[in-house]
């Protein structure tokens, strides 16, 4: 084990979420020294969600002057351990820096903008790197899964799918989207669905979805609309196509309008009240203009 003065901790999950108790534990470090193992099979700091292999069409739902994981002088909180920046000022000040793509999206980038989970990606990235950068602070990257917890008296092990074992402190349970097993109504859905002949996509983070099972032209019902329907819309319109002509999909198309794209509803011959079915109702107040893109 650790010495008396070390706080040796393991955090399951390595997204936006851990990045968060991180910046909490060293700002409660006391002047001890802090190891932290991060544990998650996708890169630390973004995670699953925020990951950057994913498409850029995909965007964070609040603008970028107001994503941050640091806490600034309006938050009456004690110890801040690295000044706040949200990722509209990362944007300008670092990632604008950065060399391809990624920095021209950077540059791109205003206080007003949605940006791409990529880009918070980045700027996640980022925050950890100084975090694990503070003196006293010594940080530990697994990539891989954590598959049991084993409690020795006042110690835990960590045991990890690629066989490795973590002994530790203390553990944090700091994941985001977790797969789940099928419900039964679920599973009673995917056979209906496979008896009458029709593709059936099981509930999952929309972005680990293999929408390619959905060809072009299809009628597609979405149950749900919330966040997870407007990426599976996003990625069904926006995602598909050259724009060289209207392309139906989950009862949208894709359009071309001068340089921009329009969603609009391309009805069947019995068309369904809408494309998705939701018990609370889609949202009333969009967050984005509903005016098109002029350029």
């Amino acid at each position: 084990m650790t010495s008396p003065n070390t706080l040796t901790v393991a955090l399951v999950g390595a997204g936006p979420t851990a990045v968060g108790v991180l910046e909490r534990l060293a700002s409660r470090a006391g002047g001890d020294d802090l190891v932290v193992h991060l544990v998650d099979p996708f890169p630390p700091g973004g995670g699953r969600v925020w990951r950057t292999a994913q498409s850029d069409l995909l965007w964070a739902n609040s603008l970028a002057r107001d994503v941050t994981v640091l806490p600034d002088d309006s938050v009456t909180v004690p110890g801040r351990v690295v000044p706040g920046a949200t990722v509209a000022q990362w944007a300008a000040d670092v990632g604008a820096q950065l060399p391809g793509e990624d920095g021209a999206q950077a540059r791109r980038t205003t206080p007003g903008t949605f940006p791409s989970r990529r880009l918070v990606s980045g700027y996640l990235g980022w925050v950890l790197d100084r975090l694990a950068a503070l003196p006293g602070v010594t940080v530990h990257r697994h990539r891989t899964r954590a598959v049991d917890l084993v409690e020795h008296g006042t110690a835990v092990e960590v045991q990890l799918a690629d066989g490795g074992r973590l002994d530790v402190d203390t553990v944090v349970l700091a994941q985001g989207h977790l797969d789940r097993t099928r419900t039964d109504g679920e599973v009673e859905l995917a056979d209906a669905a496979a008896a009458a002949g029709l593709t059936h996509v099981p509930t999952a983070y929309t972005a680990d979805l293999d929408l390619s099972v959905l060809r072009p032209g299809e009628d597609v019902l979405v149950r749900g609309a919330g966040l997870a329907f407007v990426d599976l819309v996003t990625l069904l319109t926006g995602g598909r196509g050259d724009g060289s002509g209207p392309t139906r999909t989950a009862g949208w198309s894709t359009c071309p309008r001068g340089r921009s794209r329009c969603c609009t509803w391309a009805p069947a011959a019995a068309p369904p009240t809408r494309p998705s079915s939701t018990t609370t109702g889609p949202a009333r107040r969009s967050r984005c203009a509903s005016s098109p893109p002029t350029s």
